[in-house]
């Protein structure tokens, strides 16, 4: 058949290389052309059917179309640009041209000119974006149904084939056009929408709701549920009716859903609804009531980011509820949950997509302002109420982020870990103490606190030692400490390679770390342990050394690396492997407050802090605590809350106040007391009890050694008492509760 068109045509022949011969050999340039229409039709063909085949799931119509778009002018280029060729990449280019002009003048790139055009004109630059990918579609079902044509034509013989496979596939492309999309029924429909979209955006804005409210029954899906392609305008239509009739849009969205082809459609009209409403909020009511009112779009549509809103919105409702809440209180919970989350979210919406990020970030921007008008209001009421703003935190880790100035003193600690990390022979550093005494918030003040020379990164193994494999905890440290380093370097920090941590996590560690330390550059890296002793937790899980190996090799073998381990055990208390890892460590105690430092805390614990306390009051409670910051805390706390019950202005703390509410720090602070006397020992417990009640102790050396050595108990003049006298007075109270029971 081939050596008939040409004696030196064969299958594998180029027959653009003979394109001088086809004035003269018509079948010759009629094969050519079934040969350029197979190669350009049929991944046009392949595309629709792999579109059809993932119906049940979202197509990539506008990367696949971008794709053969670019294939189909490679042809062209092949062949040599001819009549058809130059009318194919007029297609292209005007079909092209229109999508990259309706993607950059979009809201999605140009927010800040979207913002101040008219809506029918931000309408129409949005809606455009649809129609150009239809209009390339139609051109894609036309030229698949050429192509099925022309190699059934093929198939039956060439001098036949030409004129039945183009008529046919012509025909059958036209057929899916009218048959699948419904071409000829869209059109009107088009019309008809595009009238009424128009005609919902002419004249006050006030009148568009109502409009849109009168159109919703009259929109086309209401009368043909079968329509396949979109319907510009209808998203907005609906969303402008659901400002004057919220039933009438959920209708309709709901029919859009459970009647129609436009599940698109309808999301679309879902997010813009709840975008507008979060948008429309004017105060914190407002935004009080939205969880209520568009709890039906997070039912019917799963939506992340309005799901946060809403939860904001009940955070705001749960901090300002309640009349017995002081204004401070109500205050502190404004600015501790729903203004903290709106700001968290804030910088996790602007890595989303533009589009995202724009309408979210402008909902953000809007209520920021409302949420910090309201605390400045509260913050005056309770000026004028003459209440005190609680800031102590009793028992809870403090983070500079969120606590300030409130942690107090240790500038000596904080002057010797400085010296020992940038020594050029440089210790593994063991910081000792008792418990809450504030070694993990020391840790945390590290980078506040030292010289810009080193980075300290906090690993509290809390978390970590819950998994009970090498790849479980290799991936926990990874995953704190890219966090903490991302934070410091403020920039991306990359992963782990996955593979080597899946087979070798710890050999993955160590060479993540030689790429934290490129980061670096010359600066120390001070990887902080929190907490080492719950090591010992994995290590009798699982048997396996190799998380101690690591850090130790860590120590010895990096030179801009240093080292902490933080806890509140001493050598004889560990197990006894420990000494192998430990050796060679300088050890930082960290003791109670000093007397200027407790001080501090008492009268400033933040620089705007009224003078509330006199100077009896202040010895009181260091007599009591002894300069333990937890226990101070627990008593000022409890003190500012008893100044704001009282119904005077200008209000003192006396002694007798602070005589007045150690109960409540007994039961406020309940847990720090259970907590240590937990921690003791049995002989421990019998011989602090015997102390506190006046008992002789048959060998108190032997059993107040431990004590003693921890600060817990006092060795003076050959006599031991209790160092803390409102932890004696706790004891004296649990044994009085005991012996009445």
């Amino acid at each position: 058949m081939l050596r008939k068109i040409h004696p030196d045509l064969n299958p594998d022949s180029n027959p653009f290389a003979m394109q001088d011969e086809w004035e003269s050999n018509s079948h010759l340039r009629r094969y050519a052309g079934q040969v350029w229409w197979l190669a350009a039709i049929v991944p046009l063909f392949a595309v629709l059917a792999a579109a059809c085949i993932s119906a049940s799931t979202p197509f990539e119509w506008w990367r696949s179309t971008a794709f053969l778009a670019g294939w189909l002018l490679g042809l062209c280029v092949a062949r040599g640009v001819g009549k058809w060729g130059k009318h194919l990449l007029l297609t292209i280019s005007i079909s092209s041209s229109g999508i990259i002009l309706t993607n950059l003048f979009s809201p999605d790139t140009l927010p800040l000119l979207y913002s101040f055009l008219p809506d029918i004109v931000r309408a129409v630059f949005y809606e455009l974006k649809e129609w150009w990918r239809i209009l390339f579609l139609m051109a894609v079902g036309v030229a698949v149904g050429v192509a099925v044509g022309v190699a059934v034509g093929v198939a039956v013989g060439v001098a036949f084939g030409v004129a039945f496979g183009v008529a046919g596939g012509v025909a059958f492309g036209v057929s899916i056009i009218i048959g699948v999309l419904r071409i000829w029924f869209w059109i009107p429909e088009l019309l008809i929408t595009l009238f009424m979209g128009f005609w919902t955006m002419l004249g006050s804005p006030k009148t568009h709701p109502h409009r849109c409210v009168r159109i919703l029954d009259r929109l086309p899906f209401r009368f043909d549920e079968l329509i396949h392609l979109p319907l510009p305008f209808v998203p907005g239509i609906i969303a402008g009716a659901y400002q004057a009739n919220q039933t009438a849009a959920r209708a309709a969205v709901n029919h859009l859903i459970t009647h129609t082809n436009q599940q698109k459609t309808a999301l679309r009209a879902i997010d813009q609804i709840a975008s507008d409403s979060l948008l429309e909020c004017q105060n914190t009511q407002d935004i009080i009531t939205l969880p209520v009112s568009l709890s039906w779009v997070t039912e019917s549509h799963e939506n992340k980011i309005l799901s946060e809103f809403m939860e904001i919105g009940k955070n705001v409702e749960a901090a300002l509820e309640g009349s017995e809440k002081q204004f401070q209180t109500k205050s502190e919970l404004l600015k501790k949950n729903p203004i903290r989350m709106l700001k968290n979210l804030r910088t996790s919406q602007s890595q989303s997509d533009v589009r995202t990020a724009t309408t979210y970030g402008a909902v953000i921007e809007h209520w920021l302002p409302i949420l910090e008008q309201a605390r400045k209001n509260l913050d005056e009421q309770a000026r004028k109420k003459g209440e005190i703003r609680n800031v102590y935190v009793v028992g809870a880790t403090l983070r500079p982020k969120n606590a300030g100035e409130l942690f107090k003193g240790r500038k000596d600690v904080f002057g010797e870990i400085e010296m020992l990390a940038l020594a050029s022979e440089r210790p593994t550093l063991l910081l000792l103490g008792q418990r809450r005494t504030g070694k993990s918030s020391l840790l945390r003040y590290l980078p506040r606190r030292l010289g810009t020379r080193i980075l300290p990164l906090m690993l509290d193994l809390q978390g970590v030692t819950v998994s009970i494999t090498l790849q479980g905890m290799a991936g926990e440290i990874a995953k704190i400490i890219k966090t903490e380093a991302e934070e410091i370097f403020e920039t991306t920090v990359p992963e782990p390679d996955s593979e080597t941590l899946k087979t070798d996590p710890f050999i993955a560690l160590s060479n993540w770390f030689d790429q934290l330390e490129d980061m670096a550059g010359d600066r120390v890296l001070l990887l902080c342990i929190d907490e080492f002793e719950r090591l010992e937790k994995f290590v009798a899980a699982t048997g396996s050394h190799v998380p101690l190996d690591f850090l130790r090799s860590l120590s010895q073998n990096r030179e801009r690396w240093g080292l902490i381990f933080s806890g509140s055990h001493f050598w004889d208390e560990l197990a006894d492997y420990w000494s192998d890892y430990l050796i060679g460590t300088h050890t930082v105690f960290l003791d109670y407050l000093k007397t200027e430092e407790a001080m501090e805390l008492i009268r400033k614990p933040v620089p705007d802090f009224p003078n509330i306390y006199e100077d009896e009051t202040v010895q009181t409670i260091l007599d009591l605590t002894q300069g333990h910051p937890v226990l101070i805390q627990a008593i000022c706390s409890q003190i500012v809350k008893r100044l704001n019950d009282m119904k005077k202005k200008n209000k003192k703390a006396l002694p007798e106040d602070v005589e007045a509410v150690i109960p409540k720090v007994f039961e406020g602070a309940g847990g720090y007391f259970h907590e240590f006397w937990k921690e003791l020992k049995q002989e421990e417990q019998e011989a602090i009890s015997a102390l506190a009640q006046g008992r002789p102790l048959e060998n108190p050396a032997e059993s107040l050694s431990r004590l003693v050595r921890r600060g817990v108990v006092l060795s003076e003049d050959g006599k031991h008492v209790i160092r803390v006298p409102l932890i004696l007075r706790w004891i004296r109270m649990m044994r009085h509760r005991k012996n009445n029971a």
